[in-house]
C-alpha cells in the first residue's frame, strides 16, 4: 500500500515519476530467450509463457544487491518450492555448455528456490510495454481499484508516472488500476 505523504495534491498532479528496477527485454540476452522458448515450445511451461521465467533469469544474472533487495521486498502471495519448470529449467541452462559460458554461470550459479522466488515477483507485480516487462519498487506496490485515485502512463526511459485522479489528502491510498490504461 502505497499512501501521500504531502498535506494535500490536486487533480492531474504528478504523483509519482518512478524509473524502473529493472527493465526485461528479450534482446537483452537472446541466447537465453530462445533457450526458454525452445524449452517450452518442447514442453510447455506451466505459467503458459516464457517472460516471467526469463525476467526472473535474467533478475539473478543482471541485478546488483540494492536492486535484488527492493525485487525481493514486494509482494508474492507465498513463498514458493521450485516447481517442475524452475527445476526443469536450471536443469537444462547448467547442462547447456554455451548458455552456461554466455551466462557466467561459474562465477554466479542459479539457485532454483532464489530464481522461483523472482519468478513469483515479476509474475505479481510486472508491468509490460510492447516487448518489455518492467518491475518498479513503489508503484508495484499500490492496489489496484476500478475506481482509482491514479492513472498512470509511461514517462522517459521507461519510467512510470502516476498522476492524481481526484484531490488527494496527506495519508490517501494511491490506487491504480492493473490494466494497461495507454
Amino acid at each position: 500500500m502505497v499512501r501521500i505523504v504531502q498535506d494535500r495534491m490536486n487533480i492531474a498532479v504528478v504523483v509519482v515519476n518512478e524509473k524502473p528496477i529493472l527493465v526485461a527485454r528479450p534482446a537483452m540476452s537472446q541466447a537465453l530467450w530462445n533457450h526458454l522458448a525452445e524449452m517450452h515450445e518442447r514442453q510447455p511451461f506451466q505459467l503458459g509463457r516464457v517472460s516471467f521465467h526469463y525476467a526472473a533469469l535474467l533478475s539473478t544474472l543482471r541485478c546488483d544487491t540494492a536492486q535484488m533487495d527492493l525485487m525481493l521486498a514486494l509482494h508474492v502471495p507465498k513463498d514458493e518450492e521450485p516447481d517442475d519448470d524452475m527445476v526443469r529449467i536450471v536443469q537444462d541452462i547448467q547442462e547447456s555448455t554455451d548458455l552456461k559460458r554466455e551466462l557466467n554461470l561459474a562465477e554466479k550459479p542459479l539457485d532454483a528456490h532464489s530464481v522461483q522466488r523472482l519468478v513469483s515477483v515479476w509474475r505479481h507485480n510486472c508491468f509490460q510495454k510492447e516487448d518489455a516487462f518492467l518491475l518498479y519498487s513503489r508503484v508495484s506496490m499500490c492496489s489496484h481499484s476500478c475506481d482509482p485515485t491514479c492513472c498512470w502512463s509511461y514517462g522517459a526511459d521507461d519510467s512510470i508516472v502516476l498522476r492524481s485522479r481526484v484531490a488527494l489528502a496527506k495519508q490517501d491510498e494511491l490506487t491504480i488500476s492493473y490494466l494497461d490504461e495507454e
